[in-house]
């Protein structure tokens, strides 16, 4: 059986890296590689190479134009019937995750989101946020009347999440934080009390979001009640397979929106070199709530 790679190109090692590891373990027949013009100049070098390490259908979208972008992802996701897809979402936005899973999850009878760690961590990944937007087709079934709450999973970056508040006001904020011992999750908790210390109406739980079922369990036992006769708006900014549970919480919950919050601003040197990856089984999750 063919088997389709789908990823989004970047200037981080990780990526050259992680590609080849993908294609060297996965017996990958075709790929599908999407790319921003707005880092046309930092990701040539590293889309010279991997097209080295096998060819690639090449689809350019930017960051400028989102409803331009998601037409071009929807016919290049058109062009391909295979049922056995390799998601590669290590260096993806989350619109491009969310938007890719939504027009594969019924085409394909197996799907593998893979994410590469890095071999080490920078001090801060990106900020200066833009405009939080609705993804395209996802914005779900919402209901005129009911109180608006936010379900946010946060990372580094304080202003992204007061900023997603600002925007729509919520009655309610819940923030779902990775936890363990290690420095960045430190980091992440001093990230969350900056932000319980100067909004109202925001509580938190921790979940482990590399844990068998990446912290899905955790988030739906924590959260089902903010879905009763509310409105959830839905972000992920922290570890990026957090991106995989809350569209399956969406696709639970009719009436969820999944929200993407752009950075205008990204450290070049946040990460090196390619650690473990971590492989998430999107049609075994997406069975659990069916």
């Amino acid at each position: 059986m063919s088997k389709l790679l789908i990823t989004v190109g970047s200037w981080e090692e990780r990526f050259k890296l992680g590609y080849r590891r993908i294609i060297e373990e996965h017996d990958i027949s075709d790929v599908l590689l999407f790319s921003f013009k707005e880092y046309a100049k930092c990701n040539k070098d590293n889309l010279e190479h991997t097209r080295e390490i096998k060819d690639y259908k090449h689809v350019t979208l930017s960051f400028g134009d989102p409803r331009d972008s998601w037409f071009k992802v929807v016919e290049a996701i058109s062009e391909y019937d295979h049922k056995d897809i390799v998601f590669d979402i290590t260096t993806s936005p989350r619109d491009v995750i969310w938007t890719v899973l939504n027009l594969i999850e019924e085409q394909a009878d197996e799907i593998k989101c893979i994410y590469n760690k890095p071999e080490e961590y920078g001090k801060w990944l990106s900020r200066n946020p833009g405009k939080p937007r609705i993804v395209y087709k996802l914005g779900g079934e919402l209901q005129l009347g009911w109180p608006t709450k936010l379900l946010i999973l946060p990372g580094y970056d304080a202003e992204r999440v007061k900023q997603l508040i600002e925007t729509f006001e919520p009655v309610e904020t819940i923030l779902g934080c990775h936890g363990g011992d290690s420095h960045e999750n430190q980091e992440r908790r001093v990230t969350k009390e900056k932000i319980k210390s100067c909004e109202p109406d925001v509580r938190d739980f921790e979940f482990d979001a590399y844990s068998k079922d990446y912290g899905f369990e955790k988030i739906v036992s924590e959260t089902e009640l903010l879905f009763k006769g509310s409105n959830v708006i839905m972000a992920s900014l922290g570890p990026k397979v957090t991106s995989i549970p809350l569209y399956v919480i969406h696709k639970k919950f009719l009436n969820s929106s999944l929200v993407y919050t752009p950075s205008n601003e990204f450290n070049r040197y946040y990460s090196k070199g390619l650690g473990e990856n971590v492989t998430i089984n999107l049609k075994k999750l997406l069975q659990e709530i069916s």
